[in-house]
């Protein structure tokens, strides 16, 4: 997959956690939702889809690919990497996409941002694993293809966001 310099944290330490303490949040106890109960699902009701509708895709059509035709690049292929080659970065490098690294900075995936203002996530060899319910100031709720809630993704404050599972764990980043 082509990465540009930018969004490479083999290459741009702006971008990589564990070397910008800015944005990791084993350094930056302000995105680490263990510390900040503003970015934890399990304090914020605003965050967690079990007590707002507005991001629960079981109860929100227009934020589930299932229901909104838009969203869901199975059926939009616009914004299918399998069907579109401007949106699949292993063939044009220009493509706007999000990069997914794990927490050892190892490419993971890539996200398509989507018409609702929400992401389709997928895998390193295109295909669909998930996609991103936005969130309030500016995060995402992951879920998998099938509606189950598996994580969220909060803001950086550097144009990138961390991954957290729904325990809070970080296990990634998007840049």
């Amino acid at each position: 997959m082509l990465i540009p310099r930018n969004k490479n944290p083999v290459l741009n330490p702006q971008v990589n956690p564990t070397l910008n303490s800015a944005i990791n949040p084993n350094f930056n106890a302000s995105l680490n939702p263990r510390f900040n109960a503003q970015i934890n699902p399990s304090f914020n009701a605003n965050l967690n889809p079990s007590f707002n509708a507005a991001i629960n895709p079981s109860l929100n059509s227009f934020v589930n690919p299932a229901f909104n035709q838009q969203i869901n690049p199975l059926i939009n292929l616009s914004i299918n990497p399998k069907t579109n080659p401007s949106v699949n970065p292993h063939i044009s490098p220009s493509a706007e996409v999000l990069f997914l690294f794990s927490i050892k900075n190892i490419s993971t995936g890539f996200c398509i941002r989507t018409s609702n203002a929400g992401i389709a996530i997928f895998d390193l060899i295109n295909n669909y694993i998930g996609f991103g319910v936005p969130g309030p100031d500016n995060s995402y709720l992951h879920y998998l293809p099938d509606n189950t809630w598996v994580g969220y993704f909060i803001p950086n404050g550097h144009g990138g966001h961390l991954c957290f599972d729904r325990n809070s764990n970080w296990i990634g980043y998007f840049a």
